[in-house]
């Protein structure tokens, strides 16, 4: 691991191999991807509820994690926003990254399985393929409609959103992140696991370059991470590079390149990311069975 501490950026830059422990500015040390066991969350309230939009037009399934106490806390719980929680992979990952947070928290799940090309993807212009192209609407459902929502409806801390997602959700992480309202920013973090930023490199650029005219401040947490991709990993190792050499107020950064596939970075990914952005405790919870 290399670490540089800028004048007013902080970036951790982890390249993991085998059991390597990865150290975090706060919050602990974040576990190496083997170095716990992989259990099921306990005490956890699994629940179902779903939301139509308006900008997209469509009817979403939302699968919510609800920490115990939470219709009674006197304070909110960060909210964790997961994308394409329709697939086991996904649902895994959260379950055995949870086990490990010292902070509770609520995730709110969605899947649209059937419609994450459009939803997860930038309009590029007449380049755009097609089925694809629908972020802005799905940026707008999840800040103007879901959201709201959910602080209405469950007891969140309204100021702490982390948004999560793997390949083209990990692609939407990133457009979130890099279409944010400086004046009113609706998330402090984001987990970018194997993002697929060819898909619209040029439009990302663009986008970050314009991010940077708005403004210098950047109060925001973002982990980045690949398996060994080939292409994929140098462009997200291109895209941590230039948002290093930005000089970004208050960014918290950390790269991490892991030695699994494209498919096998999720668990690894959303441990760390998760860990670096809640801390970890330092036991896990007894394993329960997924009703």
């Amino acid at each position: 691991m290399a670490q540089a501490r800028l004048s007013i950026v902080r970036i951790v830059w982890a390249m993991i191999f085998a059991l390597a422990l990865i150290g975090c500015d706060e919050g602990g040390e974040i576990d190496s991807p083997d170095s716990i066991p992989v259990s099921p969350i306990a005490r956890y309230h699994l629940t179902t509820d779903h939301l139509f939009s308006q900008h997209v037009e469509e009817d979403y399934s939302l699968l919510l994690y609800l920490p115990p106490g939470h219709d009674q806390a006197h304070d909110g719980f960060p909210v964790v926003y997961a994308l394409d929680m329709a697939f086991q992979g996904q649902q895994q990952a959260i379950d055995a990254a949870l086990a490990t947070l010292a902070q509770e928290v609520i995730v709110v799940g969605l899947g649209n399985p059937d419609h994450r090309d459009r939803d997860y993807t930038p309009d590029q212009g007449p380049t755009t393929p097609e089925g694809h192209g629908g972020a802005a609407n799905f940026y707008n459902f999840l800040v103007f409609e879901l959201i709201p929502y959910i602080d209405s409806n469950y007891h969140t801390d309204a100021v702490n959103r982390t948004l999560i997602g793997h390949s083209y959700g990990g692609l939407f992480t990133l457009f979130a992140l890099l279409s944010e309202d400086v004046e009113q920013r609706h998330f402090n973090a984001f987990i970018a696991s194997s993002p697929t930023i060819g898909f619209a490199a040029p439009l990302l650029a663009e986008m970050e370059a314009a991010m940077f005219e708005r403004s210098r401040d950047l109060p925001v947490t973002l982990h980045l991470s690949s398996g060994q991709e080939g292409p994929l990993t140098h462009e997200c190792q291109a895209l941590a590079a230039r948002m290093v050499s930005r000089g970004y107020n208050h960014l918290l950064l950390m790269m991490s390149e892991f030695p699994v596939s494209h498919m096998g970075n999720i668990e690894p990914s959303y441990r760390q990311g998760l860990q670096l952005v809640y801390g970890v405790k330092p036991t896990t919870n007894p394993p329960f069975p997924r009703s």
